[in-house]
């Protein structure tokens, strides 16, 4: 009994009840049959494995959705209130699962476990490297590592040394992720902050006329602004707190002055030994941070041109007046815009805050 491409089984008689010979026409009917069963029967067969290949699917399909919904229990389920500040976040990922991260954490908290108004706060955003499952899996014990040093109440430098360290020891040799954390202590208004080979956050200060005079059409360098330190250094050198200098630009409608958060260290969940510096400055009224991941930045439409930072910039620069939560949603859909439907290949992440004015 032949099959398209392989014998499926063999057909035997016996003699005939007449004890005649088979005739070539019996022969002929009886391949005939053969052939017919042997292609019932493969088709069966070909039911079957199709069934099965859809049950797997399914199941599989299913693990993703769970997987899903898990990692989205793992970003912030309700922001913490904390005075003088507005903030907003969102993942939007490339695939059902992502590597992207980001968190907002009360570092205060009253003997019930709520956040205190008064409350430092902990602003996160990273982005591990690869894609699906493995890279949510390791984006997990980023989250996981990061809270659980909060609790310790170490410097940032020493905190995410730390959280480097776990990352490294829980991961394969090539798998890492960039990484931002800050502290914002409200009573001060006092940003403490780390960038392991993270996007560069950006704090958009609106400018004086004055601030803002002779800038051109594009982003503009300005003096650097030394940024304040935090105390006497440590005596362990890998972990010090240092005085660093932020360039400052002029945003291009000359509203915003414009200061990247670059200082810090590598990336982290790559090298076993790894330096780490904190810096520090102190947050304006109405300063906006913006935190983001290079799916943001490096959105691509049809023809393969990238957004840019310089247009994402420019972009949030024209709606610092909005609430967090709006310039958010003005971001995500400029980037849509751009665009304009073609397929994007990696996550998209923000984080903001806002300062209150009063």
């Amino acid at each position: 009994m032949p099959g398209r491409a392989r014998l499926i089984g063999l057909m035997t008689l016996g003699p005939k009840k007449s004890e005649e010979a088979y005739t070539p026409t019996d022969l002929r009917t009886l391949q005939s049959v053969a052939a017919q069963t042997g292609l019932t029967l493969e088709v069966a067969e070909l039911v079957r494995t199709l069934a099965d290949e859809s049950a797997q699917r399914e199941r599989m399909n299913r693990e993703v959705e769970i997987a899903r919904e898990v990692q989205q229990r793992l970003f912030p389920q309700s922001i913490p209130e904390i005075k003088g500040v507005s903030l907003a976040g969102g993942c939007r990922p490339a695939s059902e699962v992502g590597g992207d991260y980001y968190d907002f954490i009360a570092l205060d908290r009253a003997s019930d476990g709520t956040a205190q108004a008064s409350s430092r706060l902990g602003i996160a955003i990273g982005d591990v490297s690869g894609k699906g499952i493995s890279a949510a899996l390791l984006m997990a014990s980023l989250r996981a590592s990061l809270r659980g040093q909060t609790l310790t109440g170490f410097d940032l430098a020493h905190l995410v040394r730390n959280v480097n360290l776990l990352l490294y020891d829980s991961s394969d040799s090539n798998r890492y992720a960039t990484f931002f954390f800050a502290h914002y202590d409200p009573a001060t208004r006092q940003l403490t902050y780390v960038n392991a080979g993270h996007n560069a956050p950006v704090i958009l200060r609106a400018t004086t006329p004055a601030a803002a005079q002779g800038a051109s059409a594009d982003l503009v360098g300005q003096p650097s602004r030394r940024r304040e330190v935090e105390g006497p250094a440590p005596s362990d050198v890998s972990v010090i707190s240092v005085v660093q200098t932020a360039p400052n630009q002029v945003s291009a409608n000359r509203a915003c002055e414009i200061l990247r958060l670059e200082e810090g260290g590598p990336v982290v969940g790559l090298l076993a030994e790894a330096s780490y510096q904190q810096c520090v400055l102190t947050m304006e009224p109405g300063d906006v941070l913006i935190g983001y991941t290079d799916g943001i930045s490096e959105a691509m439409n049809s023809e393969d041109e990238e957004w840019g930072e310089d247009r994402m910039i420019a972009k949030a620069a024209s709606c610092v007046h909005l609430s967090a939560q709006q310039i958010v949603d003005c971001l995500l859909d400029a980037a849509d815009r751009f665009a304009s439907g073609a397929p994007q290949h990696d996550d998209m992440t923000l984080v903001l805050m806002k300062i209150g004015n009063s």
